[in-house]
């Protein structure tokens, strides 16, 4: 839904009832700086995940010039300069 055609711009001039209830309580959240935690929700979240795990982390770097060579790319590019990957066999 877009809101700026009807000249609403700011969260707090959202009228009730346009919003979804995860959207509703994520707005509120915003508006009254606090974090909404359902810990249960979390805990079965977390009861559901299966072993081993696996997680990669990469970090990006946006440049005109290619490291290494110098050369000009003409346009900006991402280039990859950093990966971690992890595996974690079991619960901890």
């Amino acid at each position: 839904m877009i809101f700026t055609g009807k000249g609403i711009v700011h969260l707090k001039d959202i009228p009730d009832g346009l919003l979804s209830p995860n959207q509703s309580m994520q707005v509120e959240a915003t508006l009254k700086q606090k974090e909404f935690i359902n810990p249960d929700n979390v805990r079965d979240f977390l009861k559901s995940l299966w072993y081993p795990m696996c997680f990669l982390d990469f970090e990006t770097l946006s440049s005109r010039y290619h490291y290494g060579t110098g050369s000009d790319l003409g346009s900006k590019s991402l280039i990859n300069i950093l990966y971690t990957s992890l595996k974690q066999r079991e619960r901890n």
